[in-house]
């Protein structure tokens, strides 16, 4: 089996399409930083509730967000930007944990920060 992780921040606000269909998706960009990379890699994710679902998570999956994405099937295809930007798309999604927003002035350490809360 193919499992995928990572970890990073949304680059956007998630949009949601209403479908008439049983599952319905809800569309979002992940940046990811590599210590070792100059620029972050950006993974498009697809993640499919059901379409009666109030989709409740759109209220947390903000802009600068921090989150990581399981996946255990992906279909990803890869492609680059007119500007040279490197964008890899993963369609399945199959469970997203949302990391604790924090006040920016928050003075705690980097410890106290990894908490996060599945969905």
């Amino acid at each position: 089996m193919y499992t995928l992780t990572f970890t990073g921040h949304l680059v956007a606000d998630a949009t949601y399409s209403q479908l008439e269909k049983e599952r319905s998706p809800i569309n979002f960009t992940v940046a990811i930083n590599f210590p070792n990379k100059k620029n972050p890699e950006y993974k498009r994710c697809v993640y499919w509730i059901q379409s009666k679902e109030n989709p409740e998570i759109l209220n947390r999956l903000k802009k600068g967000e921090g989150v990581t994405v399981h996946c255990n099937y992906c279909d990803t295809t890869s492609y680059e930007n007119d500007k040279g930007i490197q964008y890899t798309t993963t369609e399945y999604v199959d469970q997203l944990v949302l990391h604790k927003s924090y006040p920016k002035d928050e003075s705690s350490g980097p410890e106290e920060r990894e908490s996060t809360e599945g969905i």
